[in-house]
């Protein structure tokens, strides 16, 4: 129970600073993160440098599992096509409706740094609507969600496979 409290309270001081904030123009980095108290999956693209890593049981432990360094195109590629997915127009936070039927909590957070603008998002039990950005779906993953996932994904075969918009 403590453990879920502990990351609770990180992802609330996380949206206390949620938005676009000024930053570094040469500075220019991005990260995805989701899971629970016990395994988080993270993304994270540091100038043209992706990797993708888990924490286990709440950060004391990190497991590499892929690095790749992007090319100019797959750079300018991954910046497009998070523009075109519609991210910069998801709410800072989204609060689920209730407490979770399932077995646990799933929290979530996006921040991207470009262009001397920091923008963030992040959910506890909830997620971006599919057919509208500003309103919440709390306890299911939505399509827009993973949409997103893939795009900081560096595997192909390990991408979801969603149905065409």
């Amino acid at each position: 129970m403590k453990t879920q409290l502990a990351w609770r309270w990180m992802l609330f001081a996380l949206s206390l600073m949620t938005g676009c904030h000024t930053a570094k123009q040469e500075e220019t980095s991005a990260s995805i993160r989701g899971g629970d108290a016990t395994c988080t999956t993270v993304y994270e693209l540091k100038g043209n440098k992706m990797t993708k890593y888990v924490l286990l049981y709440n950060a004391t432990q990190k497991k590499v599992l892929s690095k790749k360094n992007l090319s100019p195109f797959e750079l300018a590629s991954f910046w497009d096509s998070l523009e075109r997915e519609g991210v910069y127009d998801w709410l800072p936070s989204y609060t689920s409706s209730g407490v979770n039927p399932g077995t646990g909590s799933s929290c979530w957070s996006i921040t991207l740094l470009r262009n001397g603008k920091v923008f963030r998002s992040s959910g506890d039990d909830a997620f971006p609507s599919d057919q509208d950005p500003r309103k919440v779906i709390s306890f299911q993953q939505t399509d827009r969600v993973r949409r997103i996932s893939n795009i900081f994904e560096i595997d192909p075969k390990n991408r979801a496979v969603l149905p065409p918009r």
